[in-house]
């Protein structure tokens, strides 16, 4: 978990690799460490706009399968009674959907 939280936070990486690495973190974290696994999502969702250049990979990336990551962030937040960190999440997860002024 800690190396996947210095991947993740580590601006000379690639951001391919951050996000992976926010992703791979937020997993491990998920059954121990709980603060940690929803700031892993949350840097994985910031990470979507530098990572994902169009609206596609965007929509690609948040709603992959039924293993969505904005909607497992906030399932994740749900779990643990944040309710407000779920709706943020969310959010943060559908503007960078649709942003798309800057990005496409």
């Amino acid at each position: 978990m800690a190396a996947c939280r210095v991947a993740t936070t580590c601006g000379s990486a690639p951001a391919s690799v951050r996000f992976r690495s926010a992703k791979s973190w937020a997993h491990y974290a998920d059954d121990s460490d709980r603060e940690s696994a929803l700031d892993a999502y949350r840097a994985a969702i910031e990470l979507l706009p530098v990572f994902c250049l169009d609206l596609q990979a965007r929509q690609q990336a948040l709603t992959y399968g039924s293993d969505g990551l904005a909607r497992d962030a906030a399932a994740y937040a749900i779990r643990l009674g944040r309710y407000d960190m779920a709706a943020e999440l969310l959010e943060e997860g559908r503007a960078v959907l649709w942003c798309q002024e800057r990005y496409i």
